[in-house]
């Protein structure tokens, strides 16, 4: 069930990829990004993930915090290159328990519409140039699997809502710097 603009954003509790008691409430009183990616070897996702990474410490001086969530196991997520130099929290979520409770959409219907979109592909070739994406192919990973995206107020409430349309449909970094920049 998707999620809906001024509800209280689902409570968890998990573990990031180095085994890191991560939850919710962690954050409260902090503007929070989360970010649901695909998986380890989606070259759209770990392109998202360069961009989201370089422009984290301007986000953070303004008071947000980013998590970013991947449907791979933390060993496959350990292995990518993407890793470098990461300063983002990261969370597998191989069962997608996480995923379910905002929502997140698996459907193949919209697999073939991101090779249609230009600057799909442009982040498809910047992803491939700098090598980002894991090579190894990964079981159990859903490639139907679409990006959704949350920016959370202070007191946990929903305030952006991404749900990708296609494989690379990832919140607007734009959209983020804007939010974090909000009084």
């Amino acid at each position: 069930m998707k999620l809906s603009l001024g509800q209280t954003a689902p409570e968890f509790s998990t573990t990031d990829v180095y085994g890191k008691q991560i939850s919710l409430k962690d954050f409260q009183g902090r503007k929070l990004l989360l970010a649901f990616q695909r998986n380890a070897a989606c070259p759209f996702c770990s392109y998202q993930l360069f961009r989201l990474n370089k422009i984290y410490p301007q986000l953070q001086e303004k008071g947000l915090e980013v998590l970013v969530f991947f449907e791979s196991q933390a060993e496959a997520i350990l292995k990518s290159s993407f890793l470098t130099d990461q300063k983002l929290t990261i969370i597998s979520d191989p069962k997608r328990k996480i995923y379910t409770q905002y929502g997140a959409e698996i459907t193949a219907d919209k697999i073939e519409k991101v090779f249609a979109i230009p600057s799909r592909m442009e982040d498809l070739q910047a992803s491939q140039a700098l090598k980002l994406a894991s090579t190894e192919k990964e079981d159990g990973v859903n490639q139907a699997a679409l990006p959704a995206a949350f920016l959370l107020d202070e007191k946990a409430i929903i305030r952006h809502i991404h749900y990708g349309q296609d494989l690379g449909d990832n919140i607007p970094l734009d959209a983020v710097s804007a939010f974090a920049n909000q009084k």
